[in-house]
């Protein structure tokens, strides 16, 4: 379910009450432009057996209506009532403050939600720059339980971006680029926040720092088997920063192989397995250097640790090879016959099988 189907679906808790539009304008102190009768809105729970054949408004509780109001504008922004409903607490300046209260009880259950709902809503008629940054703030939260999420904070900063001037929508806008890992949209954010007035100025030159060392890992990982000098350029760097990132020294390592500089490689992948064990594609690659060196007998111990845990075809491959390379062709066969048992397609498989027979 979208966020917005979300939303409205909340909405289903609600009755509407026709009640005249004298009432209406008497109970809320304002005078309004339509003359027909107006469907006050509240949450079914509130509602008894005496209102319902009363209609009488003064039975309702104000504080539910406006709470219903704002829950509506929150969620639906095309209602077809929403006119009249803003028209009611666009200048009911106790509506604004209950409403207000409401968001703050809200927020200190952590119910989110909920509160950027009535947030949302008070937005629709006051949008003064503290109620939006409370609603990225608790956007900010809401994201990272649900990534829906996102689209909807970037529509609330491209609004704030339209009436304000200052940093902070820039800021969270880099953020959310740099949590979704598209980083050249992140850095254009950020450079965009540092060019502007506002207190985020130290928080965006460490986010800066941030998204171009994680650009330059993505770029660094991209390049490895096209420009593999060019990719230690951007990633050997990063690693005094990314001490504990094991696979940014699997990167590195398999930069070092292909240009040839196994004793390297197989340093930095000791340096990634010290971090973590248990990452098949290290143990593979460390059987690989050897292999490279022309050192089948560590080459086949790490092949055969990645074939126990994985039972992958790509290790028999490696296996049957590095056997073959010394001679041990009952071995070979034993890893060509069971990488056929795993992948009876494998043309890599097929072609050492023609080769030896």
């Amino acid at each position: 379910m979208d966020i917005d189907s979300k939303f409205k679906q909340k909405l289903e808790k609600l009755i509407f009450i026709e009640v005249k539009k004298e009432a209406v304008e008497e109970l809320f102190n304002t005078k309004l432009i339509n003359k027909e009768n107006i469907f006050i809105p509240v949450e079914s729970s509130y509602i008894t057996k005496e209102i319902l054949e009363t209609l009488k408004l003064e039975s309702i509780p104000l504080n539910k209506i406006v709470k219903s109001i704002f829950l509506i504008l929150g969620a639906d922004s095309e209602f077809e009532y929403n006119n009249i409903y803003k028209a009611l607490v666009i200048k009911n300046e106790e509506a604004i403050k209950y409403i207000k209260g409401e968001i703050a009880s809200y927020v200190k259950e952590k119910n989110y939600e909920d509160a950027y709902l009535l947030l949302k809503g008070l937005i629709s008629v006051d949008d003064e720059d503290e109620n939006i940054e409370k609603a990225i703030w608790i956007l900010e939260t809401l994201r990272g339980e649900e990534k829906e999420f996102i689209k909807e904070e970037l529509e609330l900063i491209e609004y704030l971006k339209t009436i304000n001037s200052y940093d902070l929508p820039y800021f969270y806008e880099a953020l959310i680029y740099k949590d979704e890992e598209e980083y050249e949209k992140a850095i254009l954010a950020i450079e965009e926040c540092l060019k502007r007035e506002g207190e985020f100025k130290t928080q965006s030159l460490n986010l800066r720092e941030t998204i171009l060392q994680s650009l330059n890992y993505e770029n660094g990982k991209s390049l490895i088997y096209d420009d593999p000098k060019k990719a230690l350029e951007k990633l050997l760097p990063l690693v005094k920063s990314h001490e504990e990132n094991s696979m940014l020294f699997y990167h590195i390592a398999v930069a070092y192989r292909i240009i040839g500089n196994y004793q390297k490689a197989i340093y930095y992948l000791n340096e990634s397995r010290s971090i973590d064990s248990d990452i098949l594609e290290v143990v593979n690659e460390l059987g690989l250097n050897y292999a490279s060196m022309g050192d089948y007998s560590n080459a086949i111990i790490y092949f055969k640790k990645g074939f126990e845990v994985s039972q992958n075809v790509e290790f028999c491959t490696n296996l049957a090879v590095s056997y073959l390379k010394i001679g041990d062709k009952k071995n070979a066969e034993i890893y060509i016959s069971k990488g056929k048992e795993i992948s009876p397609e494998d043309d890599i498989i097929t072609e050492i099988e023609r080769t030896i027979k």
